[in-house]
Order: C-alpha cells, then structure tokens, then sequence
C-alpha cells in the first residue's frame, strides 16, 4: 500500500471529475484557499505500512 491522496474536485455541472493524486512527498494547494497548502510528509509523518509476505 502506498502513502497517496486523491483529491476530488467539484465541477461546474455538479460532478466530480477525475481525482488528482498524490504521494508522500507532495504538497497540496487548496482551491479555496490558495496560501493553504498541505505538506503530505507531515500528513504521513509516523505511519507506518505493514506488507504481508
């Protein structure tokens, strides 16, 4: 599994269009609030992914 983030967006005709992905390593803008960003190695900061064998 991987650390990733699909962000939705919300089209003018009401319905979601194709999802932006993410990894560990991105930053993400929000549209509402373009000096908000999220720091997706803070959002993943301690978790960790266990893979059975």
């Amino acid at each position: 599994m991987d650390k990733t983030v699909a962000v939705f967006t919300l089209q003018e005709d009401g319905r979601y269009g194709r999802p932006q992905m993410y990894a560990e390593e991105d930053k993400i803008t929000v549209n509402f609030f373009p000096d908000f960003m999220v720091d997706l190695r803070q959002v993943f900061e301690g978790i960790l992914i266990l893979v059975e064998m």
